[in-house]
This record gives C-alpha cells, structure tokens and sequence, in this order.
C-alpha cells in the first residue's frame, strides 16, 4: 500500500516477533463507519505480527498516517449511549476523585467521561478529539472544553493535569508509547494516567479467535498486561496498578458485537423497539484497565 509506515514493535522496538495474522483488508472496504467510535463489527484487519518480547500484536506495515487521520477527522458517530456507559462504567474503577483539580481526556468523543469527571466536581477540564461527528454530540456543558484535532503535547504547552485518560484509545494511535511519555511529561508530580485497552490474551478474545471484534482496521495494536505494564514503566511511571475491566452496557450494543448474527441490524432495531435493547448487562469481555502515577 502506498506510503505504508513499516514497524518494529511500537512498545519495546524489537524486532523479534513471528506472523499472527494475513492481512485481509482492502480500500474499497472502507466506509464512514470503520473509524468510528463503538460501530459494528467490520471483518477486515492489517497484517498482524506478535512481538516475542513484550506481547503486543502490532500491524506491520501500518496504514499511511494522513490516510488514518483524514478517516478519523470524518468518522461518522451515533454511539453516544453506549459512550455513556463506558464513562460510567470507567469512572467507577477511578479512586480519589475528590483529589482532581485538572483533567485532560484524549479521545474523548463526545465528552461523556468529561462529564462523569464534572459530576464529580473536578472542574479544569479538557478533552482532544479528531472526529467532528463525535464533538457535535457533546453535551454545552463540556463542548467548549474540546479541542478537535490530534493529541500532542505542544497542544497543552505550559499547562499540568492531575489526571490524563486514554480510553480505547491506545489501539489507535501509531506510536502509542510517545503517546504514554507526553502523557507523563504533562501530569503533575503525583498525577495519574488512567487508560483502558483491549486484551487480545483476555477469555473472549480467545474464545472468539479472529472473530474477536478486536481484530480491525483500526487496530494498529492490541495489547496484552505485560505489553501495557511495559510501555508505562518505559514511560516512567511507578506504582502501576493493571486490572480487568467489568463492562456494562444495553443490550442492543452486545448484540451489535456478536459475531454472524444473521439479520443483526434488524435485530437490534427490534429489541431497541420493545424496549429490551435498553436494559443494562454487565460482561467482562477482555478489557484492561491500567492506573499508574508520575
């Protein structure tokens, strides 16, 4: 593919890995929702190398980054209830709340854990996301702290938090352990980074093999727990805690997940319909979450 990026391992740069996964994807297999945010799952993934060292299954070549940032900056979005829930959901595994004086969520979508984190009184707050779909859901209340765009840390020059989040985020981004050391170069002492990953080694994953939702064309990486304890010590950061994340959501949005479910949309529709689609399940289906201090 043109202007494709080769890679070593993003986390530890080795070069020790063996093939995972052909690649089986192809341009014409895009479309407005395969940058999107919690959208069905899409078949189609890069070639996939595990790394020997750290466990991180990583693309290699990677898709060019004008390309990715082009298809992130037009992504469609209509996943705000479910956003809604995973900030609920994440916020609750968030100890200390009451310490927060400043926050900054990358990739933050509509702003819904924006708004978890308002409700808890922290009051500085900021979020930074490519899609214009995804800031035009933000509720007023936090729109005006987004910033549309990339994260990087010239972005926020001169400014400290005492929290950064990341949440399904780390997956996306071709240098996801840039991303953690800018992230600790802007926390104040003693600040935290809080992220949530996938788990490719997590039961369902495993379970489901490549029929796992996980393995697309967005997916730069998928992580593991040593991968991820290992871009945040390179990082420097200390008392890393790595937990699995219990997710809840409708359950509509788990049906969207299943694999060959014939007639999936009409489905969901019919259980959104009577009213079932909406009651709250609680799965744990392979989420890491990691909370680690400057």
């Amino acid at each position: 593919m043109k202007e494709s990026q080769l890679r070593t391992c993003p986390i530890c740069k080795s070069e020790s890995q063996h093939l995972h996964l052909e690649e089986n994807f192809q341009i014409e297999n895009l479309t407005s929702y395969s940058f999107a945010s919690r959208k069905e799952p899409e078949p189609f993934h890069l070639r996939l190398y595990l790394c020997e060292s750290c466990e991180l299954i990583y693309a290699n070549p990677a898709l060019p980054q004008s390309m990715i940032e082009q298809e992130y900056k037009n992504a469609a979005f209509d996943s705000s209830i479910e956003a809604a829930y995973a900030a609920k959901t994440y916020c609750r595994y968030l100890p200390n709340k009451s310490s927060i004086k400043s926050a900054l969520d990358i990739g933050t979508g509509g702003g819904e854990f924006l708004l978890e984190l308002q409700k808890c009184g922290v009051k500085n707050l900021h979020g930074i996301e490519p899609s214009i779909s995804s800031i035009n859901t933000a509720q007023e209340i936090v729109r005006s702290c987004i910033k549309q765009g990339f994260f990087s840390k010239e972005l926020y020059e001169g400014q400290k938090f005492d929290l950064i989040s990341c949440f399904q985020t780390l997956e996306h981004v071709s240098d996801p352990l840039k991303l953690s050391q800018d992230v600790y170069s802007l926390l104040e002492p003693n600040g935290r980074f809080f992220t949530v990953s996938h788990n490719f080694q997590g039961l369902v994953n495993r379970l489901l093999g490549v029929k796992s939702p996980i393995y697309d064309v967005e997916h730069l990486q998928l992580f593991s727990p040593k991968s991820l304890q290992q871009m945040l010590e390179n990082s420097g950061f200390r008392e890393i805690k790595i937990f699995p994340i219990i997710n809840n959501y409708p359950l509509f949005y788990w049906i969207k997940l299943l694999p060959l479910v014939p007639k999936k949309k009409q489905l969901v529709e019919l259980v959104k319909k009577i009213k079932i689609g909406y009651l709250p399940i609680t799965l744990p289906i392979g989420n890491l979450g990691a909370i680690a201090i400057k």
